[in-house]
């Protein structure tokens, strides 16, 4: 099972996520002050003017549906906000290195209790990929 992120207005432009990234990123973004606002059903999507991302009325949001088995939309605001915290979270990722397995590693407190977290490179993509607005979040 993955996540597949579409952009809303080109959804030509795409980023394909394992769950575990998807779920490590969500939870480094919360760490880093991101407060979920919720998603919008992919149905109630076009209430929404695509050529400003303005509403023309407020959608219900879905809180915490960032991982629903249905297609969601993840407006703007909540995009620019992800997009803040993921930012955050990259000033704070700071890699030491393990001379005796000559590996890089993190700091235990970025670990996730499960201790694996995105790469650096994931975060980075999604980072600037939410900075540019509103998109979809497709599990495939």
């Amino acid at each position: 099972m993955s996540f597949l992120l579409c952009r809303y207005n080109n959804q030509t432009q795409r980023i394909g996520l394992s769950t575990q990234t998807w779920y490590g990123i969500l939870q480094m973004a919360e760490e880093n002050g991101w407060i979920p606002m919720g998603t919008v059903n992919d149905h109630e999507a076009e209430i929404i003017d695509p050529a400003s991302l303005a509403y023309i009325e407020l959608p219900e949001l879905l809180p915490g549906e960032y991982w629903a088995e249905e297609t969601r939309l993840v407006l703007i605001e909540d995009a620019l906000n992800l997009a803040d915290a993921l930012d955050a979270a990259l000033h704070q990722y700071r890699p030491h290195f393990l001379p005796c397995l000559a590996v890089y590693a993190l700091q235990d407190s970025l670990l996730n209790s499960n201790g694996s977290q995105p790469s650096i490179g994931a975060l980075q993509l999604v980072a600037d990929f939410c900075a540019m607005g509103s998109f979809y979040i497709q599990k495939v």
